[in-house]
């Protein structure tokens, strides 16, 4: 299997190249063989592609289309505001690009809270362990060098983008209603109940979440001024990393609190319905029964008979 793709000097002017630039050949002739019908299937996931050698561009844009729905970007900067716009499942950036190279389209799109859990790649001929350390700091998922395999890209980009969706199952196992009284090990700990896996973003809102428990004004318009992001991305990101709408995932995570509340047996149930946020407790106790399954006072209740058995 041929490598492809030597980083060469930039021409001065890569827009000016057509798809004859590419080696003959070369735009099937190293291709991983997709069955026909994978055009057909709906593209669930979406590749960021930044990079400002034209027939480069072309190239990836033939391994990957196929497969994925596909964004271009030219450098860093406009690769990084489609990245803010799009949010896309993963980044191919090239590290050197007008403009903005690719190491500083990196640091700021793991720098941001919209988009700092998208996994990014650096493609790049740099091959100094200078460099790589570089990319490695700054945020980098992976560094691949050129000349590189397609095979080999393909199989890393389908593998970060399933560490994300498995991510994704742990946000969803930790927020799902259930009917068990007992503490699962991840509810046992942090300070509403919970553990996150290390998402700076989840981490911030869990952390917001926490800082206004107690208020019944808290809400979705709240957290988005808080957090300086708009509601539309909001909703689009939180839905993106645990497949729940925002306020799904604040009233789980208030939900959860009154679980560990209870657990205690230290208040009442109209004490721990204010202490989660809620002021009714006749709200209170319906959103408990559609989350556990089961009232606030049936589920203390089954926990200490379960404990004196």
């Amino acid at each position: 299997m041929r490598t492809v793709f030597q980083e060469q000097k930039r021409p001065s002017h890569p827009a000016t190249l057509t798809i004859s630039d590419i080696p003959p050949g070369s735009e099937t002739a190293d291709l991983p063989q997709v069955p026909a019908s994978a055009a057909k299937t709906k593209k669930q996931h979406t590749l960021l592609i930044i990079e400002d050698h034209l027939e480069i561009r072309l190239y990836l844009k033939l391994i990957f289309s196929n497969e994925y729905n596909l964004l271009m970007a030219e450098n860093g900067e406009e690769g990084f505001k489609k990245a803010c716009e799009g949010v896309p499942d993963l980044i191919i950036t090239d590290i050197i690009m007008p403009v903005m190279d690719g190491f500083k389209c990196c640091q700021l799109i793991k720098e941001n809270l919209t988009t700092c859990h998208i996994p990014v790649i650096l493609l790049t001929a740099l091959t100094s362990e200078t460099d790589i350390m570089k990319g490695i700091e700054l945020g980098a998922d992976d560094y691949i060098q050129k000349p590189f395999n397609p095979n080999i890209l393909r199989t890393k980009v389908k593998r970060l983008i399933k560490s994300r969706e498995e991510l994704k199952e742990i946000y969803t196992r930790l927020l799902t209603p259930t009917s068990e009284p007992e503490a699962s090990p991840e509810e046992k700990t942090g300070e509403a109940g919970l553990h996150f896996p290390e998402d700076p973003f989840i981490i911030e809102i869990v952390r917001i979440i926490n800082e206004n428990m107690k208020s019944p004004d808290f809400n979705v318009k709240k957290l988005a001024d808080i957090m300086v992001i708009s509601q539309p991305t909001l909703y689009r990101r939180v839905k993106t990393l645990t497949n729940f709408t925002i306020s799904e995932f604040i009233r789980g995570v208030r939900l959860k609190r009154a679980a560990e509340l209870l657990r205690s047996r230290r208040y009442t149930v109209q004490d721990i319905a204010e202490m989660v946020g809620y002021n009714d407790l006749a709200t209170f106790r319906k959103h408990f029964v559609d989350f556990y399954g089961t009232t606030p006072s049936t589920f203390c209740n089954k926990m200490l008979m379960e404990k004196s058995e």
